[in-house]
């Protein structure tokens, strides 16, 4: 049988069983091998400071040193350590966003043989896929499209009109990294990765079932 829409791809459980997998994959790399990673930070902070301390109790000279300079020293040494890695583990995450939303889209052309979205909207209505702004597509198309710009590009349009979207997702001061006020926390990387998945689960599954024969095996989480 011949899909509603000529120019979207016609689906092998095989090209399925890739789009979903890949989401799978990304988002346990980031999960489970980069942002672990960060999970050294006071530690290491420790560290800094200790080894500080040591440098300077080496070229102490009680005569014309204040010891307590020495410890003062040491003490915002660590705490700029906490502060530049906390600012490195959010811009990651936030990057990692971006990666996700990359993701979408590329699988989106794909799979529906176009990159406008008013053609993706259409072909997915055909199926009866919801495309409401409460929809998964939205979050997927629109919401996660602004914040990846957003993240992009910094201050600026993208940024202003993510702020009024997802005023939860940015904090009063900016990154001194970035610019930006943007601050994705990972259990919002979670869910945008869970809705992304339903939306595919929910077209792919809706699409077979009127496309093939059989049951359609996707892989879990």
């Amino acid at each position: 049988m011949r899909n509603k829409n000529d120019k979207m791809k016609f689906l092998y459980e095989s090209d399925i069983y890739g789009v979903v997998e890949r989401i799978d994959n990304v988002y346990n790399v980031v999960t489970k091998r980069l942002i672990p990673a960060f999970s050294s930070i006071q530690e290491e902070a420790e560290n800094v400071e200790k080894n500080r301390l040591d440098e300077m109790s080496r070229a102490f000279d009680p005569e014309h040193m204040d010891e307590s300079t020495g410890y003062e020293d040491a003490y915002h040494a660590g705490i700029h350590h906490i502060q530049l890695q906390n600012e490195m583990e959010n811009e990651f995450i936030n990057s990692a966003l971006t990666w996700i939303f990359h993701l979408f889209e590329k699988s989106c052309t794909e799979i529906f043989g176009t990159e406008c979205g008013n053609k993706k909207r259409e072909i997915l209505q055909s199926y009866g896929i919801d495309t409401s702004p409460d929809s998964d597509w939205h979050k997927c198309n629109k919401e996660m499209r602004i914040l990846a710009n957003a993240i992009k590009h910094g201050p600026g349009p993208s940024h202003t009109e993510a702020e009024k979207l997802r005023p939860d997702l940015f904090r009063d001061s900016q990154s001194f990294l970035t610019g930006n006020r943007i601050c994705v926390p990972e259990v919002e990387l979670d869910n945008y990765k869970n809705i992304m998945r339903f939306f595919w689960v929910d077209f792919f599954t809706t699409w077979w079932n009127e496309n093939m024969n059989g049951t359609l095996k996707l892989p879990t989480n």
